[in-house]
């Protein structure tokens, strides 16, 4: 996608933060003639920064965004602001660092060994 271009989702998400902000008639409220330009303005920002946006990951997160900045925002933010409110990407579960299953004769072998470690350091290290 060309520079300066968002997706549609992005755009929406924005949009829709955005007039959640106007709603709260904060200090600097761009006029209501330049709300389309200030939201278009957003979207190329923001798209730019180096995140690589991707709905399924990040389409709750602008949204949550949002909502947290307008929690402690007293004037209309820069779009830096959002980025700063923008909670962590979730972390996918890596099924390749789940230990693999074992059979009942592996976890007897185990808990053999575990037995003999034990019984060996009972006796103080000596073998026999």
């Amino acid at each position: 996608m060309a520079a300066g271009q968002h997706e549609q989702w992005f755009m929406g998400e924005l949009a829709t933060g955005l007039q959640k902000l106007i709603s709260l008639s904060l200090q600097g409220t761009p006029a209501m003639e330049t709300i389309q330009l200030t939201a278009a303005s957003w979207a190329e920002t923001l798209w730019a920064a180096p995140i690589g946006w991707t709905e399924s990951l990040d389409s709750q997160r602008i949204a949550a965004a949002f909502v947290r900045m307008m929690r402690d925002v007293d004037r209309w933010p820069a779009p830096k602001h959002l980025l700063h409110y923008l909670p962590s990407r979730p972390q996918p579960v890596n099924p390749l660092l789940t230990a693999p299953p074992m059979s009942e004769a592996q976890q007897q072998r185990n808990r053999d060994r575990v037995a003999e470690l034990v019984a060996l350091v009972k006796r103080g290290g000596r073998d026999g």
